[in-house]
């Protein structure tokens, strides 16, 4: 009932417990609690706590902590330090750091940034506060756009013996300081924590950093896309679609044309397609940065290389043409003319792993080992462009693919499910004339 929202039928039930003189226990009241938080009617989960004191019903630790969420979630987080200190009496009870860490969650989760603040510092003066509780403060402290807090607070913890307990930042820990760092455009530091992170043996989660890799690089920080791309490939995923085309642009960009058709060869293979549509929006959006004579000069190394057959070749091929001058490519060989364009505004995904050799390298990777210390070469190129990639775009539910869009296959139906990705981009190193 309460799960389902029915919350008339769980104070129905309540009341005929009590009329026919049944036994209450402390889990019903705390159903009760939780019934009335949903609710918004804090005063009666007050009152229903209260009445099972005067019942005499021995209390659960669990009831007294829902109701200190409830008023946390509600901002008297003050009258939920009293339930804490009745909750600290009983036998069986959570361990109090625990406790207060979810109370500083509800407060988060109700808006109430202050209180947060005040139960974290009360926190410190009764008990060593854990990992967990760190990294909901981070967590505060981005919604709140506090980076001098959260960089203090993330410093301080690392190496520091609290009480005999030293606290290690982990993946989340990683995670929202690069959230909290990239919110205050704070890139230098972001870099710092890339780096640290790296060495600590964590990856980025492609569908949470993505954007935050693509604003790094468009800040001056384009080697930490390039490291993250490389790192990737290395343990054998496939880079987020958005990470692909960023990494073609800023080699376009760069006037590495090799490298660039060398990318797209490689993302034809991959178990998504970027549309006609969506390139010319990559130029066009970005016509400040690449110049009609850079997008020439890329047509001319798209139609003198040997290119993928596929719908993602393609449809560049397609969109470079519509953007070049009339006649700027002379008689360049259209490539892959046998195939069917899609203008699905969708990039169609399919999660996956990289078959075959684990350990190849399908790029030259922008990070070197000196005296054992990751050294991060920069990119002298700064796309200072504030287009942000469209991560909506990308749908990870296409294992439907081929019934749902025709169009979006190609001729040879191949998918990343049957090809070795990073050894293929390895074998067209050698494709350009």
């Amino acid at each position: 009932m309460l799960h389902s929202g029915k919350y008339e039928s769980v104070h129905e039930y309540f009341r005929k417990m009590k009329k026919s003189g049944e036994s209450l226990k402390a889990l019903t009241y705390k159903v009760l609690v939780r019934a009335f938080w949903e609710e918004g009617r804090v005063n009666e989960a007050v009152e229903a706590v209260r009445d099972m004191e005067q019942r005499g019903v021995v209390g659960a630790a669990s009831v007294y902590y829902e109701l200190a969420c409830c008023l946390c979630f509600n901002g008297r987080w003050q009258d939920a330090m009293l339930e804490v200190e009745k909750m600290k009496r009983l036998r069986y009870k959570k361990p109090l750091e625990v406790s207060l860490t979810g109370m500083i969650a509800s407060s988060m989760d109700g808006g109430h940034i202050d209180n947060c603040i005040s139960i974290f510092e009360h926190m410190k003066a009764h008990c060593v506060p854990n990992i967990g509780t760190i990294n909901t403060m981070l967590k505060v402290y981005s919604r709140s756009d506090l980076f001098t807090e959260a960089k203090e607070l993330f410093e301080n913890i690392k190496g520091v013996d609290h009480g005999g307990t030293t606290i290690i930042p982990d993946g989340y820990t990683y995670s929202a300081m690069l959230e909290v760092s990239a919110r205050a455009l704070q890139w230098e530091y972001f870099e710092y924590v890339y780096k640290e992170m790296s060495f600590s043996g964590y990856q980025l989660d492609q569908s949470k950093h993505v954007t935050l890799l693509v604003e790094a690089s468009r800040s001056g920080k384009s080697h930490l896309l390039e490291h993250a791309f490389d790192g990737i490939l290395e343990a054998g995923e496939i880079p987020h679609p958005v990470l692909f085309t960023e990494m073609v642009f800023q080699a376009t960009a760069q006037e590495n044309y090799e490298r660039a058709v060398t990318l797209v060869n490689t993302m034809a293979h991959a178990s998504f397609q970027i549309s006609e549509r969506q390139w010319t929006d990559l130029f066009e959006k970005n016509g400040e940065t690449i110049s009609q004579d850079i997008l020439e000069k890329l047509l001319d190394a798209v139609g003198h290389c040997r290119m993928a057959s596929e719908v993602t070749v393609s449809n560049l091929s397609r969109s470079l043409r519509s953007l070049c001058r009339p006649g700027s490519s002379g008689d360049l060989p259209r490539a892959n003319s046998c195939i069917e364009d899609t203008d699905d505004p969708r990039i169609n995904t399919n999660s996956g792993k990289i078959a075959g050799n684990r350990s190849a390298y399908m790029l030259t990777s922008s990070a070197n080992m000196v005296d054992g210390n990751l050294e991060l070469d920069e990119d002298p190129f700064v796309n200072r462009t504030s287009i942000t990639p469209d991560v909506s775009l990308v749908n990870n539910s296409s294992t439907n693919r081929e019934s749902d869009d025709p169009d979006a296959t190609s001729s040879n139906g191949n998918s990343v499910n049957g090809l070795d990705v990073a050894t293929n981009l390895l074998m067209k190193r050698g494709c350009f004339c």
